[in-house]
């Protein structure tokens, strides 16, 4: 009896010892590979979770400077308006002259026509010499800057009448170059 003890005892020590490998080798190992690969997947959705949150990031920085952007580029565009013509530019030269407290001035405009050095925008340029003292010539500078319309001051020339300092009067020559679009679609540029 004894001997039939050790032998169920061996048996079950046995069947014991070949269920724990065959759980171990078929159920355990499984899971803990299964386990090894879920969580380099989980590093791998964190490391891309990460590059998205950056890209995100600059896809919001890039949208914020698009809109600046835009809002640039409108403000130009309302400052190249195609509809303005040849008569038009002459007008808004005097009337900036006008208005700029000049004791003698003189205007000369060139006819309106596609921007050698812009193609694609519409270049009027008026020349013009006046006599004035060093206010009037910045309040005339300054109307010309604050313009609706795109206007740009390509040169100038200044001079004294007096090299002492004694009269304040001013000759001045200045060359102003007005851009507008080039109209393309029913005067839409």
């Amino acid at each position: 009896m004894k001997r039939q003890r050790i032998i169920v005892m061996a048996a079950a020590a046995g069947l014991a010892a070949l269920l724990g490998y065959l759980s171990w080798a078929f159920l355990f190992q499984p899971l803990k590979s299964q386990v090894n690969s879920e969580r380099e997947a989980l590093e791998q959705d964190k490391a891309t979770l990460e590059e998205a949150k950056q890209k995100k990031m600059q896809y919001d920085k890039f949208l914020a400077e698009a809109e600046n952007v835009r809002r640039g580029l409108d403000y130009v565009t309302s400052r190249l308006d195609p509809k303005m013509d040849y008569d038009e530019s002459l007008r808004t030269f005097m009337r900036i002259g006008q208005g700029s407290k000049l004791f003698k001035g003189e205007i000369k405009t060139e006819k309106t026509g596609v921007s050698k050095d812009y193609p694609g925008f519409n270049e009027a340029k008026a020349t013009i010499r006046m006599d004035s003292d060093y206010n009037a010539l910045g309040e005339f500078l300054n109307a010309v800057n604050s313009q609706r319309r795109m206007m740009v001051l390509t040169d100038m020339h200044l001079s004294s009448k007096d090299a002492m300092g004694h009269d304040a009067t001013v000759h001045s020559e200045l060359t102003v170059k007005s851009y507008s679009a080039v109209a393309t679609d029913g005067g839409k540029p």
